[in-house]
């Protein structure tokens, strides 16, 4: 039987008629469960919530983003086995590299531009390192998974940061990527952790523009814009800005960010607009 791995962002939009037609092909669903610390909750969770509709757990649709309600969507009732991700990273240690990339963000928007790549380097990196950890294990669940269950097909949900069809690759078992939307992109965030993942060594451009994609899907998530359009976007803007010119918006967002409001992105894209850039879609 198959082993697909459904390569998805984290957007309700992605879970398409692509999605519910693998989805309704499985037997076993795979999801992603990045803090082990929550493992037997999550587990407990969706077995009950696909086999009685409901769970005993108090987590009701507040305690979801729109990605994750529609994912629940789906597992409602569905009466399909689900297995969830045996994370070896806690949420504590997951926080880190999101607050180095919180406080990267912040330095960017202060003209502190040498410090923001530094911390951004090292979310990079942390995150690297975490997503690395995180696909050896899946790799180990989903090839027991496949021994154990022969006869049925298997569909690992999972985000697009992940590459752990390699390690399975390595032990001769295959898989099958699927995705959302075609041809795949991967934002500018995406192709820093990428790189350093693969071993090499991110240039001073690449780092710079991470900050400049970061802040034109947020802008254009906002104000709507489905995927992979906010991506199309930030990838057509980015991939035409100088570091000069990077570092030059880091130095206006410093003297022109609101203190009582954070108005970084508009200031951001107004920035862009008069370079000529159009920016809303």
């Amino acid at each position: 039987m198959t082993l697909v791995y459904f390569r998805s962002p984290h957007r309700p939009e992605a879970l398409n008629e692509r999605f519910e037609a693998e989805f309704n092909l499985a037997d076993i669903v795979f999801l992603e469960q990045a803090y082990g610390d929550f493992y037997r909750t999550a587990k407990t969770f969706y077995d009950q919530l696909s086999y009685q509709g409901y769970s005993s757990f108090d987590i009701t649709d507040k305690n979801f983003d729109e990605f994750q309600r529609k994912r629940v969507s789906f597992i409602r009732n569905s009466k399909k086995q689900i297995e969830v991700e045996r994370s070896p990273i806690t949420k504590r240690e997951a926080d880190m590299s999101f607050n180095l990339m919180f406080y990267s963000l912040l330095d960017f928007g202060q003209g502190n531009f040498k410090e923001a790549c530094d911390l951004k380097m090292r979310s990079a990196k942390l995150s690297a390192l975490e997503n690395r950890l995180r696909d050896k294990k899946i790799a180990e669940q989903l090839e027991l998974l496949q021994k154990n269950n022969r006869d049925k097909n298997i569909l690992a949900l999972m985000g697009g940061s992940h590459e752990f069809q390699i390690n399975l690759y390595k032990r001769g078992i295959k898989v099958r990527q699927k995705f959302p939307y075609e041809p795949y992109i991967f934002s500018f965030d995406d192709q820093l952790e990428r790189t350093i993942r693969f071993g090499r060594e991110p240039t001073k451009e690449l780092v710079a523009k991470s900050f400049v994609g970061n802040i034109i899907s947020s802008y254009l998530k906002g104000q709507g814009v489905k995927v992979p359009h906010y991506l199309e976007k930030e990838i057509e803007i980015t991939d035409e800005l100088t570091y000069e010119e990077i570092v030059s918006l880091s130095n206006h967002l410093s003297k022109n960010i609101s203190i009582t409001h954070d108005n970084r992105l508009e200031v951001s894209v107004d920035w862009l607009e008069k370079k000529g850039f159009v920016i809303s879609m």
